[in-house]
């Protein structure tokens, strides 16, 4: 019947050797499920480090997007307004960065950073529509409009223990006071 014989020397290979022989079925499946379970922890760890590697270059390709918007905000449209005859292109380029902004903002998700960034964009893009002592494009409805986006989003942030410092260099940033 397959049990260990006693006058045999007992080592832990013969008895386990004579306990599958006595338990073929519950031995093959229970092998089965171990090495189905180290294949799915395999593949699962296999999956998670191609995920991770994934979000990596999404985090780099992001950044480099939001670091061309914070160019394109600030130094590029600042030199093209030097250049006479450059309304067009800069009224381009500012309806580029308004519509990247729009998309950063339907995000209900996003973090304190790109909030600020986002207000900080609104604002910015408020001068350059219709802001007061600065050249402009003349358009007050629209620079009003992108101002009250902003209020929320610094809003948001200023509610933020964590961010209050980032919120106050915002305020340094845009001209304001503070709290």
């Amino acid at each position: 019947h397959s049990r260990p014989v006693l006058a045999f020397p007992q080592s832990p290979k013969y008895s386990f050797k004579k306990f599958i022989t006595r338990h073929k079925t519950a031995s093959f499946l229970t092998g089965a499920a171990v090495t189905s379970l180290i294949g799915a922890f395999t593949l699962t760890l296999f999956q998670y480090q191609r995920a991770e590697a994934a979000l990596t270059r999404a985090n780099v390709r992001f950044d480099q997007a939001r670091n061309l918007g914070n160019e394109i905000s600030s130094e590029m449209y600042d030199k093209l307004n030097l250049i006479a005859g450059t309304l067009d292109v800069r009224k381009d380029l500012v309806e580029i960065l308004k519509v990247y902004v729009d998309e950063l903002a339907a995000d209900p998700y996003a973090p304190d950073d790109i909030l600020l960034d986002i207000g900080k964009h609104y604002n910015r893009l408020s001068d350059i529509y219709g802001g007061l002592g600065v050249s402009n494009l003349g358009d007050t409805e629209t620079s009003h409009d992108l101002l009250l986006k902003s209020n929320p989003k610094l809003f948001w942030i200023k509610s933020s223990p964590v961010t209050r410092k980032i919120f106050s260099q915002l305020m340094r940033w845009c001209g304001h006071s503070g709290f």
